[in-house]
């Protein structure tokens, strides 16, 4: 068999099972999260609105919200032109806002707050963040935090899930 059809089908059969995934998630309702606002400081509290959205009955382990910071680092090597992509997560919290239930189809909305940890962002501010940030771009490496509010419903089958992020500085 010639490995090119190997490879298509490979490719067809993530894809199938990409868009199935999708479907199901979809079948059962969706997630919304609604912070008051989208930019905030170290040290803040981060209040907001989850409405989850059921549009069939689902048996539920648990309902969580949480926040994520996820620094994001890319090099570029010059020397086999080549470039590589790291994720690694700085800080992740998050709390049980429901226990385990059985939802009907309908709408539940959820208040939520979480705290936003003090002298997490190591961002340089002025010339020197500048400076920094040229040098490291010049050697080939450039890298960016970024934080999300996420939310899960958790349940037989495929999990419920949303992510919105937000600025923090």
């Amino acid at each position: 068999m010639d490995p090119v059809y190997i490879v298509i089908g490979i490719i067809i059969f993530v894809i199938s099972i990409i868009i199935i995934s999708w479907g199901l998630k979809k079948m059962k309702g969706s997630i919304d999260i609604i912070p008051e606002k989208y930019s905030y400081n170290s040290g803040d509290t981060i209040k907001g609105k989850l409405i989850l959205k059921i549009k069939k009955p689902i048996k539920s382990n648990k309902l969580i919200i949480g926040l994520k910071c996820e620094k994001i680092e890319k090099n570029y090597s010059k020397e086999n032109q080549s470039s590589q992509k790291t994720k690694n997560v700085l800080f992740d919290f998050n709390h049980s806002i429901d226990g385990a239930k059985e939802y009907s189809s309908s709408e539940y909305p959820y208040d939520f707050s979480i705290s936003i940890p003090k002298n997490i962002s190591q961002k340089l501010d002025g010339i020197a963040g500048t400076l920094l940030k040229s040098a490291q771009i010049l050697s080939g490496q450039n890298s960016s935090v970024k934080w999300y509010l996420y939310a899960e419903l958790q349940c037989k089958g495929v999990n419920l899930s949303k992510k919105v992020q937000v600025n923090v500085v």
